[in-house]
Order: C-alpha cells, then structure tokens, then sequence
C-alpha cells in the first residue's frame, strides 16, 4: 500500500506539473492573442481617423498607404499635401489647367487626388512634373515624386497587390476595430 501511495503521490505530482504548464501556456497564448487583436484595433483605428482626415474612404486610403510605402513615401505627410490640393488659390487652378484637369465642386476629394496624381504621372518632363507636384501638393509634392515617376499602370497593380496580399479591410472590420 505504501508503494502505490507513493507512486500515486508521484503521478499526481507530475500531472500538477503537467497541468501548470499548460495553464501558463494557455496565459501566454491568451495573452498573445489579446495584444495581437489590440494591435489590430489600433491599425483599423488609424485607418478611421487617418483615413477621415484626408477626405478619403477606408479602401482607397489603404489602397494608397500601400502604394505610397512602396514608393518610399509616407501616407501621413499627405495630410498638408490634401489641405493644398483642396484649396481655391490661382496656383492650383493654374497646375490643373496645365494638367488639362477640369476640377469642380462635385468632385470629392478623393477623386480629385486620384485625378491629380495620374494627370501628374503622364506628365514626361520630370522638371515641369515636380513643378505641378509642388503647387498642387505643396512641399508633400516632392514626397510622391517616385509614386508619380511611376506609370498609371504599376500604381493600379500595386492597388491590386494590396487587395491580393489581404492589407485592405472591409469597412465592417474598421468600423469593429474602432468600436473595440
């Protein structure tokens, strides 16, 4: 009897043993998962904001975050560069006239963004390009100068690479991010 309450103190040892281990496993893993979903609700957070901010919807400001990295800009220097493109002066009416752009106030600016920057990539002499860059973007012009170097064509396959890598939520999975 002494032997086999010994091995059954032994076996309930281990099986304790066992079972804290896997309670810190299943710690650490709930605790992964946590700050894995939480990074996630802070990316569908910027998305919202940024993505207000700039007068653009949730897919196409993806869509250009991705294109802009590609080409070694930054979507979050856009903001002064979208106060320019969006304002009434003679300087941007002067570059979309040049562009042969006709810009109206139905336009959202979302479309004149997207107007502007693929007028800009026709554009072949590179010294007239960053000019028009430059009055329609202000100094955020000189940023997109790779992105607008670029032809319509790679910027749309970067835009459906975006979509084939999965980094384009829906606007459900922003809005559920925001409200976590």
């Amino acid at each position: 009897l002494s032997k086999a309450g010994d091995m059954a103190k032994s076996g309930i040892t281990a099986l304790g043993k066992g079972m804290a281990v896997a309670a810190t496993s299943v710690a650490t893993a709930g605790a992964a998962i946590f700050g894995f979903t939480t990074k996630t609700a802070e990316t569908q957070d910027r998305v919202d904001k940024m993505s207000q901010s700039l007068g653009l919807s949730n897919e196409k400001f993806q869509e250009w975050d991705y294109i802009m990295a590609q080409n070694g800009a930054s979507i979050d220097s856009m903001k002064v560069g979208m106060k320019t493109l969006m304002s009434d002066t003679t300087s941007t009416q002067g570059a979309f006239s040049e562009l042969g752009l006709n810009i109206t106030d139905s336009m959202s600016k979302e479309e004149v963004f997207e107007a502007s920057v693929k007028a800009l990539q026709g554009v072949e002499d590179n010294t007239k390009k960053a000019k028009l860059a430059t009055e329609l973007f202000g100094k955020a012009g000189t940023d997109l100068m790779p992105m607008l170097n670029q032809t319509t064509q790679g910027t749309e396959e970067l835009r459906q690479r975006a979509h084939d890598l999965g980094l384009v939520m829906s606007d459900e999975a922003v809005a559920n991010g925001v409200a976590f």
